[in-house]
């Protein structure tokens, strides 16, 4: 093997049988490279359905479609407010998963305390902290799904969901994953589970 200079070499790879293009050392010589937030790795590597950890990524990086958002894209609504709140506050993804007084009740259900003024990754790893085990990653997925399902109820159907429906939700997506789990953890999963209630 051969290459023509330093730069080159990375990305073609000469042999006797011809040149050999690499696309994901380019890409890397082009794009850089950047630490992955460990937060990032928890969620792919969880048990949940791929639409609970896509939604979960879009939450993680600031692009779920909340009302902020929309405003950033200049739409226009009657109101930029949380659907939650009865003050004047805008449905940010940080105030409506861990500012939002109903979110941070919702999260009590299950004896978790939010960390208020925190960002989504901090509240992430005080959550994991809170939950000690495992599947830790599934119940914040979980519930941020249950608090988003919640706050399309209020906004598409004008009816707030009681703690009790919520935990009822989750319950049911609980089930969905238990399904995901791997045979040799499923006992393990069933009794954190039933401690989670």
């Amino acid at each position: 093997m051969y290459s023509r200079n330093d730069q080159d070499k990375d990305v073609w790879t000469y042999s006797t049988q011809g040149a050999t293009y690499k696309v994901q050392t380019t890409y890397k010589l082009l794009m850089g490279h950047q630490p992955v937030q460990p937060a990032i790795k928890w969620l792919w590597k969880s048990y949940c359905q791929p639409k609970h950890r896509v939604f979960f990524w879009l939450l993680m990086k600031d692009r779920l479609s909340t009302k902020n958002i929309l405003k950033r894209r200049k739409m226009q609504l009657d109101s930029f407010n949380c659907a939650f709140c009865t003050s004047a506050q805008e449905e940010t993804t940080l105030h409506l998963f861990w500012g939002c007084p109903y979110a941070q009740h919702y999260w009590g259900t299950i004896g978790l305390q939010i960390v208020e003024d925190g960002d989504t990754v901090q509240n992430i790893q005080a959550l994991r902290t809170q939950l000690r085990s495992q599947f830790f990653m599934i119940a914040i997925i979980l519930m941020s799904w249950t608090i988003w399902k919640a706050r399309n109820e209020a906004i598409f159907n004008n009816r707030l969901l009681s703690t009790q429906e919520c935990k009822t939700v989750f319950s049911m997506e609980l089930e969905k994953v238990s399904c995901r789990i791997k045979t040799s953890l499923s006992l393990l999963f069933d009794q954190w589970c039933q401690n989670l209630h």
